[in-house]
């Protein structure tokens, strides 16, 4: 099973997002004969997971219901389970162990951004430039907002009555007028990127 890659359906051995909601949600290891409870009940993986879609809505034994997502990257980063593995190598000293084949290098290091551009200075590089980069989604909406009427003043001149009418108030209904909204949400689960130039 990768992360790389999307499949359609749901085999023994992979590993799927059981989502509740958007802030209830956790991996489960599929496996056959195997269950899983949840506060809707219990799912079972031989009849209710595997050789399904993902995607799919499956009805738990107490009548709730879940979703079964695919790990995608976004979905794993948030549900990753709190055991990590490091494992450290000094590139500088070691190297990558290829060469003169890559056109770009994405290093995930202490202090990255400092350490690299001092890095670049003293290796002769000029006009060095770092970008943030972080994923926004933005719920853009159409609305309708009416115009203000601030009164506008309108002038008869041609009046035969002799009356002042050079300021009169317009009571015609208010303009209406389309205009897109977009609103951030209130948290966001991203991770911050960084792009030096140079």
């Amino acid at each position: 099973m990768s992360f790389a890659e999307y499949k359609e359906l749901i085999e023994h051995g992979d590993t799927a997002i059981i989502f509740l909601g958007h802030d209830s949600m956790f991996p489960v290891s599929i496996q056959q004969g195997g269950q899983t409870q949840t506060k809707y009940g219990v799912i079972r993986h031989s009849s209710d997971l595997i050789g399904k879609k993902y995607g799919s809505k499956v009805t738990c034994s107490k009548g709730g219901w879940v979703y079964i997502l695919y790990p995608t990257p976004e979905l794993w980063t948030m549900n990753l389970p709190h055991r990590v593995t490091v494992k450290n190598q000094d590139v500088c000293k070691e190297g990558f162990g290829v060469s003169d084949i890559a056109d770009a290098v994405f290093l995930d290091i202490p202090s990255p951004v400092q350490r690299t551009c001092l890095v670049l200075a003293e290796h002769g590089f000029t006009e060095i430039n770092t970008l943030e980069i972080l994923l926004r989604v933005y719920d853009v909406r159409t609305i309708n907002l009416q115009i203000p009427d601030l009164g506008r003043m309108t002038e008869d001149k041609g009046s035969s009555d002799g009356s002042d009418k050079s300021k009169q108030i317009s009571t015609a209904q208010p303009e209406c007028a389309l205009f897109k909204s977009g609103v951030s949400p209130r948290e966001t689960v991203g991770h911050t990127g960084y792009l030096t130039f140079a």
